[in-house]
Formats: C-alpha cells, structure tokens, sequence
C-alpha cells in the first residue's frame, strides 16, 4: 500500500511538473507578449510625438504664409490706389494738355502766312488719321 501510495505521489508529482512547466512555457510566452506590446505601444507613443511636432510646425508655417499673404494684399491695395492717383493726374494733365496744345497751334498758325496754314493742316489732318488708324490696331 505505501508503495502503490509512493507511486500515486510520484505520479502526481510527475503531472504537476509537466503542467508547471507548461504554465512557466505559457506565462513566458505571456512576458514575451506583453514586452512586444509595451515595445509597439512606446513607438506609437513617439511616432505620435513626432506628429504632434511636425503638425506644429505646419501651423506656424501656415501662420507665417498667412501673415505674407495679408502683407502682400495691403501692398496691392496701396497699388491699386496709387494707380488711381497716377490715373487722376494723368487726366488732369490731358485735360490742361489739349487745350494748350491748341492754343500753341492756334499761336503758330497766326504767325504763318495762308498757303503754310493750309500745308500745316493738310500735315495735321495725315497724323490725325494715322493716330486713328494706330488706335484702332
């Protein structure tokens, strides 16, 4: 009886190793498991710091091109008015233009005798016409 007991214990003792050492096999595939997790989870953690970095950046980038941008439409509206200034005075200055353009011709041709008058309006009427026909190109 103790020896048929012995070999019961040492049976017993036998299947308790065999299941130890699968669960020490299963729980080191568990750690080994858990490592590689804790491995991904840290390279998520920094690929999403470098993100976070890179997505900074883009907005000051952007912040920067914005205010580039505003700076350029207040100097094309300062443009744009200067033109009509210069559009003003340009007007202004062919409206004093033409009438002392024709007061000089009308000076210039007291002075001329008959047939010269006719000469410098048959010449004036040429460039008149070639005026015209330039404009109309």
């Amino acid at each position: 009886m103790v020896t048929v007991a012995s070999r019961e214990i040492a049976s017993g003792n036998a299947d308790l190793a065999t299941r130890t050492e699968a669960r020490a096999s299963s729980l080191d595939e568990t750690v080994a498991g858990m490592t590689q997790l804790t491995e991904t989870v840290k390279h998520n953690a920094d690929n999403a710091r470098q993100a976070n970095t890179l997505a900074s950046r883009a907005t000051s980038m952007a912040d920067a091109g914005n205010e580039t941008v505003q700076g350029i439409i207040g100097r094309i509206g300062l443009i744009n008015w200067s033109s009509i200034k210069i559009s003003e005075i340009t007007g202004a200055v062919e409206g004093i233009a033409f009438p002392t353009n024709v007061l000089a011709l009308n000076a210039t041709l007291k002075r001329l005798a008959p047939e010269q008058v006719n000469q410098a309006i048959c010449r004036m009427d040429e460039a008149t016409q070639q005026n015209v026909a330039f404009a109309h190109k």
